[in-house]
């Protein structure tokens, strides 16, 4: 082993050098003001941290830890039952996460029964093959693993999920039906009241004029210009699509894209676009509600008027998973930590403990968290991504994603727990669960 490791040095060090030299001379052609910007070598480790953190990657695949697994020898493997319920016959489980390098599993649950009723095992490696697109090899590099986010079940037993990169169809086989790689398909995927489904999407550069200089043509493909997507489940085509950057210019709220006059290349990050399914109190049918995480604001939008009815930033910071919740309340989960700008570290210090969950009461305008000692006993602290749903029963289902578990309980006590280990050591990740009513 220590033969091993002392290679392994030797190649992460020669990788470095070869990284670095190249980072500096590719930045160096790119821009013209490269004497002007005392920024420049820190612009080009963000690409030679990229690469390392890859290459570092492929090296532990081989050895036999997966990128993927988080290492935890503590949760049992699979469903642990704290307290049954009647009410948790009606509760199915979808859940997606990678098994190694080019193997990804989705399998749905039923819960209480802790029982499988399907799984689904893709071709990986061609959906990698058909993801790579030689315009936007800078995205997504070619034999790059691919995995599966968010899957969303269809009636016909078919999956449709993403891999940040392409939008995927596969059928109750586990054959591809199609991978659409002209657009980047990120974070959540919801069903909407029309049977078209909306994704959190980019295009792999960015369109709105004015904002990047077209000279800065580098600048342009690494500016996250977030859009809402509609996609037809069919064949997977765009329908609609705005950006969110245009939606908040357009509304009188470009002030919140530069807030103390700060630019970032990731300003919105989107991470949901919630269609609700049924009139409240506050919103229509068909209206959106999205989650901007950069700027820990929740939307409330109308697209058939292109109007944002209502938005709110905090107490909710870096938030994920906004859910309409009964006539008039809003229900998120708050990662409740701080984001830098270091380029090698996204996180400072987390201001709170523990994740939260909040609700948001619309018509008496107030803000409570029901479910703070459940999360807080439990040591829910996911610093990135996470989900959250209140059941038929006034339970609460919580993925925390960085630990690898989904916990379900009251306002107190957690009642179920579940993960995927790997072996002894380690769990799965999961790539974001979906609870389904039954």
């Amino acid at each position: 082993m220590k033969k091993i490791k002392l290679i392994i040095i030797l190649i992460t060090g020669l990788m470095i050098y070869t990284i670095t030299v190249g980072n500096i001379v590719q930045y160096s052609v790119l821009n013209s003001n490269i004497e002007s910007d005392p920024r420049w070598i820190s612009k080009g480790t963000i690409n030679l941290i990229t690469e390392i953190s890859g290459s570092f990657m492929n090296i532990r695949d081989i050895l036999g830890k997966y990128r993927s697994y988080i290492q935890n020898a503590e949760f049992q493997d699979g469903f642990v039952f704290f307290e049954r319920e009647k009410s948790l016959d009606r509760i199915l489980m979808l859940t997606s996460y990678e098994l190694g390098r080019h193997e990804n599993e989705i399998v749905l649950y039923d819960v209480n029964k802790n029982k499988t009723i399907k799984k689904w095992n893709p071709p990986m490696k061609a959906i990698s093959d058909l993801t790579y697109d030689e315009q936007n090899r800078t995205k997504f590099k070619k034999g790059e693993p691919a995995y599966l986010q968010h899957p969303l079940l269809l009636k016909d037993s078919s999956i449709i999920a993403n891999t940040n990169y392409s939008l995927v169809r596969i059928n109750s086989n586990s054959e591809i039906d199609w991978v659409k790689n002209g657009y980047q398909a990120h974070h959540s995927i919801e069903l909407g009241p029309d049977g078209f489904i909306w994704i959190s999407g980019r295009r792999f550069e960015t369109k709105i004029e004015g904002l990047v200089k077209d000279e800065n043509r580098n600048i342009k493909r690494a500016f996250a210009d977030d859009l809402i997507m509609k996609i037809d489940p069919i064949n997977g085509e765009v329908i609609y699509e705005r950006s969110i950057i245009k939606i908040l210019i357009e509304n009188d709220l470009d002030h919140l894209l530069y807030q103390n006059g700060h630019f970032e290349l990731d300003p919105i990050h989107l991470n949901d676009v919630e269609p609700a399914m049924y009139d409240g109190g506050f919103w229509r049918k068909g209206d959106l509600l999205i989650s901007c995480r950069n700027l820990s604001a929740i939307f409330l939008y109308r697209p058939d008027i292109d109007k944002i009815i209502w938005y709110k930033q905090g107490p909710w910071l870096n938030q994920h998973d906004p859910d309409f919740f009964e006539n008039d309340k809003i229900v998120l989960f708050g990662n409740q930590v701080y984001r830098s700008d270091l380029g090698i570290s996204n996180y400072f210090e987390d201001p709170s403990d523990h994740n939260s969950v909040f609700v948001y009461d619309l018509k008496q305008d107030t803000i409570y968290e029901p479910f703070k000692l459940l999360l807080e006993k439990n040591n829910i602290k996911s610093r990135t991504e996470g989900r959250c749903a209140i059941l038929p029963n006034g339970d609460i289902y919580i993925e925390d994603t960085n630990s690898g578990r989904i916990v379900i309980g009251d306002s107190i006590n957690k009642k179920v727990e579940y993960v995927k280990r790997i072996n002894e050591e380690y769990i799965a990740h999961l790539l974001w669960s979906r609870i389904i009513i039954n």
